[in-house]
C-alpha cells in the first residue's frame, strides 16, 4: 500500500510537470506567433501591400476564354514564359500552336493535369525563374494571378526582370484575374509620341488629331468601356493645341536608364 502511494504521487507530480511544461511552451508560441504577425504587418507596410492574407486565397485560374484572348496577344514565334501557371490553361493554346512555351508554378501538385497531358510545366518560384532567363531569349512573358499581390519595390524589380528576357518585339501580358481589367491596356509613355504612329492598341488611328478626336468623342462604344470615357467638347483650336504640345513638347532624346536588379 506504500509503494502504491508512493507510485500514485510521483505519477500526479510527473503529470503536473509536464503539464506546467507544455503552458509554458504554449505561452511562447502565442508570444511568437504574435511577434510573427508584428514582423509581417511591418513587412506588408515597407513592400506597400494590403494584407499578405490575400495570398492565401490566389486568384481563380483563367479559362479557355482568356487564355485564347493571351495567345492571340503573343507572337506566334519564339519562347513564351508563363508564370503562375497552375493546371496549364494559359500554356494549352500557345503550345497547341506548336510554339515553343514552358509555365512555372510554386504549387507542384496544382501543375500535374498540364504535365499530364503533355504541356511543359515546372515547380518553382516564377519570379526567380523568369530572372534567370538569359537576355532576349523570350518573345512573350505571361504573369497570371500574382503580380498584383506584390508591393511596389517587388513590381519594379519584376518589370526590370521582364525587360531584359524580352527579345525585340517580344510582348508582356500580366492576367489579373479581375472582371473588372477585360479589355484594359497598359498604355505607352506619351514621350516621343510622334514619332510612334500608327496609334491604339490595334493601329487603327494613323496620326495624332484622329486620336484627339477619338478621345474627344468619348471614344468608341463597348462593353468594356470605362466610366472615365466621356466626351470633351473641346473646339477646333483646342485639338489643334492638344496636337501641337504633343508633336513639340514631348519630342526629344530620350536617355537609357539601366534598371538595377534589386537584391
Amino acid at each position: 500500500r506504500q509503494v502504491k502511494g508512493t507510485i500514485r504521487k510521483a505519477v500526479y507530480w510527473y503529470l503536473r510537470y509536464v503539464t506546467d511544461q507544455v503552458n509554458a511552451l504554449t505561452n511562447v508560441l502565442v508570444r511568437l506567433v504574435r511577434r510573427m504577425d508584428e514582423r509581417l504587418g511591418a513587412v506588408e507596410a515597407a513592400v506597400g501591400t494590403g494584407s499578405l492574407d490575400s495570398l492565401i486565397d490566389p486568384v481563380a485560374e483563367a479559362g479557355p476564354t482568356v487564355a485564347d484572348a493571351v495567345a492571340e496577344a503573343v507572337p506566334a514565334a519564339g519562347t513564351v514564359f508563363v508564370g503562375a501557371a497552375r493546371s496549364g490553361v494559359l500554356v494549352a493554346p500557345i503550345h497547341a500552336r506548336g510554339q515553343a512555351v514552358h509555365g512555372v508554378d510554386h504549387d507542384p501538385v496544382s501543375i500535374l493535369p498540364g504535365v499530364r497531358d503533355g504541356l511543359d510545366l515546372r515547380s518553382g518560384d516564377p519570379v526567380e525563374q523568369l530572372a534567370s532567363s538569359e537576355p532576349g531569349s523570350l518573345i512573350g512573358v505571361v504573369l497570371a494571378g500574382f503580380v498584383e499581390d506584390l508591393g511596389p519595390t517587388a513590381v519594379s524589380s519584376l518589370l526590370g526582370d521582364v525587360r531584359r528576357a524580352l527579345a525585340d518585339g517580344g510582348v508582356a501580358v500580366v492576367v489579373t484575374g479581375d472582371p473588372a481589367d477585360t479589355g484594359a491596356f497598359r498604355t505607352p509613355t506619351l514621350r516621343n509620341i510622334a514619332l510612334t504612329a500608327p496609334y491604339m492598341h490595334d493601329g487603327s488611328l494613323a496620326t495624332l488629331m484622329e486620336v484627339v478626336e477619338h478621345y474627344d468623342r468619348g471614344g468608341t462604344p463597348n462593353a468594356h468601356l470605362s466610366e472615365k470615357m466621356f466626351p470633351l467638347e473641346l473646339t477646333e483650336q483646342e485639338r489643334q493645341d492638344l496636337v501641337t504640345f504633343l508633336e513639340e513638347a514631348l519630342t526629344g532624346t530620350v536617355t537609357e536608364v539601366e534598371v538595377p536588379r534589386l537584391p
